[in-house]
C-alpha cells in the first residue's frame, strides 16, 4: 500500500476564514528578535493581514520609525495541535531583504522540550539566498553517525545544542528573491516515528499529486531534509506540535546583517528604514494537514 492511499486529508487551511484557525500572539518575542508581535485586533486595523486574489497575506508595518520592544509584525500559531503527519504549505511569497528573520514551522507549547520541529522548515535572515531546516530538541538528539538520504547540506549536528541540528538547502529557488521571482512553491514535511523529511519543490515542481491532494511522499524525488529518530533521536521527543509562521526582525540575523551588506547594525536599520519592508510579507495559497488512516 503505497503512503497516497494512506494519507487523508485532516485539515485544510485556505480562503477567507484562514485566520480563523489561528492565535495571533502578541507576547515577548521568545526568540529575542527587535519586534512587537501584536493581537489579531491590531493586526487588523493597521492591515497587517487580509484575503485578497484568493490568497491570505501577512506583512510587517512599514509606514512607522520602531522603537523597543521592535517594528509591529505578525505571529500566528494554529489552534489545532498535531502528532506525526504530512504537513504542506502551498505559498507564493515569503518575507526577504535586510533586518527580516521569516519562518514556517512548529513548536511545542513546553520549548525544547517537546521538541521544535522545522525550526524551521523553512528560515532565513537578511539577504541570504539559501533555506534553513532545522531541529531543536533536548540534549539526547543527534544526527551525528547516521545515515541521511538527502540533497541538503548539515551545517550542524547537536540537535540539543542552541543551533540545533540544521541543514541547507542552497538552490537559488530555495528562499527570499529567488522563491519570490518564481512563484514561490511548496515546502513540504512529513513526520513520522521513523524520522523527519523535508522538501521544498518550485512552482514548475511540483509534484501531481499534491496539486490533486493525494499526496505520496513515496513518489517525490529526494528531500532537502532527512532527520532519521532512533537511538541517535527518540521520536517520543517531538509531540504536541503547534503550526507558526512569523516575521522577526534581527535576532539570528544579527550574524549575517553586516557580511550580507545589510550595514553596521541592525536594530537601527530595522527601526528608521520602514520602507524598506514592503517585501517582508507571507503570501499563502493554503495549508494542508494529512494524517495517515
Amino acid at each position: 500500500m503505497t503512503a497516497a492511499s494512506t494519507y487523508v486529508l485532516k485539515d485544510h487551511f485556505t480562503g477567507s476564514n484562514f485566520f480563523d484557525n489561528f492565535y495571533f500572539m502578541n507576547a515577548t518575542d521568545p526568540s529575542k528578535g527587535y519586534v512587537e508581535y501584536v493581537d489579531q485586533t491590531t493586526a487588523q486595523n493597521l492591515d497587517l493581514y487580509n484575503y485578497h486574489e484568493n490568497k491570505n497575506w501577512m506583512y510587517v508595518d512599514n509606514t512607522t520609525i520602531a522603537s523597543l520592544p521592535g517594528r509591529k509584525s505578525v505571529r500566528i500559531q494554529s489552534n489545532n495541535v498535531y502528532n506525526q503527519g504530512l504537513f504542506i504549505f502551498d505559498m507564493s511569497h515569503i518575507p526577504w531583504g535586510c533586518g527580516t528573520w521569516p519562518a514556517i514551522w512548529t513548536s511545542g507549547a513546553n520549548w525544547p522540550y517537546s521538541g521544535e520541529i522545522g525550526k524551521y522548515i523553512m528560515e532565513g535572515t537578511n539577504l541570504n539566498t539559501f533555506n534553513s531546516m532545522t531541529l531543536h530538541s533536548s540534549a539526547n538528539c543527534t544526527m551525528d553517525n547516521v545515515t541521511q538520504v538527502m540533497t541538503g547540506t548539515m551545517t550542524a549536528s547537536g540537535c540539543g545544542s542552541s543551533s540545533g541540528c540544521s541543514i541547507r538547502d542552497s538552490r537559488s529557488t530555495a528562499y527570499g528573491h529567488g522563491f519570490n521571482v518564481i512563484g514561490g512553491g511548496v515546502f513540504a514535511m512529513e513526520w513520522l516515528t521513523k524520522g523527519i523529511k523535508i522538501w521544498n519543490f518550485p512552482r514548475t515542481g511540483i509534484p501531481s499529486d499534491i496539486q490533486s491532494g493525494d499526496p505520496d511522499p513515496t513518489s517525490w524525488p529526494t528531500p532537502q531534509a532527512d532527520f532519521p529518530f532512533g537511538a541517535n533521536c527518540p521520536s517520543t521527543n517531538f509531540k504536541n506540535q503547534y503550526i507558526i509562521l512569523n516575521t522577526d526582525f534581527c535576532g539570528w540575523g544579527n550574524q549575517t546583517f553586516t557580511s550580507n551588506g545589510c550595514g553596521s547594525s541592525c536594530q537601527p536599520y530595522v527601526a528608521n528604514h520602514p520602507g524598506n519592508f514592503s517585501d517582508a510579507f507571507f503570501t499563502i495559497n493554503d495549508i494542508k494537514v494529512y494524517e495517515q488512516q
